[in-house]
C-alpha cells in the first residue's frame, strides 16, 4: 500500500491536505527532495502544479501530488493570481502580500470587493497524469484581518454565505467550502472510484 508524497515545502499546506484527504496518507516532501520543486513558471495553475508533480515523478515511483493556489481578486483583473505567494516580491510573507493587497484595494477606491480562491490540483505516478481538477471558492475581500486560523490570505477572505473569514472559520466549516477542501473531494473520490490505495 503507498502512501502519496505532497509535492510542496508549505508546512501549512501538507497539514490542511493531510486532514482533508483522511483516511487517505500523505508523506511529506523530505528535505533532501525539496531541491527538486522546480520555479513555478508555467502561466497557469494547473500547469504549475504539473510541473512539480513530473519533476518529483522523475525519481519517486509512487503516487505524486502536486497543487498550485491562489487568490484572485476581480476588480484587480485576477491579481495576485498564479503570483500569490509572492505578491509583494519573492520570499515575501503572508502578512506583506496581504498588506500589499488591502493597499492596492485602498488607494485605487475599489468597492467591488468579489474574489475567488482557486485550487489545482494534479496526482503523477510514473510521469503519467492520472488525475487533475481545478476547484474554487467565491466570496469578498474584507476591509481588515480578522481570526487567527488557517494561513495565507484566509484572515482577508470571507467565503460566500459566511459574514466571517476563513481564519475565522473552524476547520469543518473551512473544509466544507474552501478551493482546497473541494478539489480533495474529487481525489477522494476518484481513489475511491478507481478502487486504488494511497494509505499505508
Amino acid at each position: 500500500m503507498q502512501k502519496i508524497l505532497l509535492a510542496t515545502s508549505n508546512r501549512h499546506k501538507y497539514l490542511e491536505f493531510s486532514r482533508l484527504l483522511y483516511p487517505l496518507t500523505l508523506e511529506a516532501l523530505p528535505e533532501d527532495l525539496k531541491r527538486l520543486l522546480p520555479n513555478e513558471t508555467a502561466k497557469s495553475y494547473r500547469d504549475n502544479a504539473k510541473l512539480k508533480g513530473m519533476a518529483l515523478s522523475e525519481i519517486y515511483e509512487g503516487f505524486v501530488l502536486a497543487d498550485d493556489s491562489g487568490l484572485e481578486v476581480f476588480s484587480l483583473h485576477g491579481e495576485p493570481g498564479i503570483f500569490s505567494s509572492r505578491y509583494a516580491g519573492e520570499g515575501s510573507s503572508a502578512q506583506e502580500n496581504i498588506d500589499k493587497l488591502l493597499k492596492n484595494l485602498q488607494s485605487k477606491n475599489i468597492t467591488d470587493r468579489r474574489a475567488r480562491f482557486v485550487c489545482a490540483l494534479v496526482l503523477v505516478k510514473k510521469k503519467k497524469v492520472l488525475f487533475e481538477t481545478t476547484a474554487f471558492c467565491y466570496g469578498i475581500i474584507a476591509d481588515r484581518q480578522k481570526g487567527g486560523g488557517g494561513f495565507g490570505y484566509d484572515p482577508i477572505f470571507i467565503p460566500e454565505g459566511y459574514s466571517l473569514t476563513m481564519a475565522e472559520l473552524d476547520e469543518k466549516q473551512k473544509d466544507l467550502v474552501s478551493h482546497r477542501g473541494k478539489a480533495c473531494q474529487e481525489l477522494k473520490a476518484f481513489f475511491l472510484e478507481n478502487r486504488m490505495e494511497g494509505h499505508s
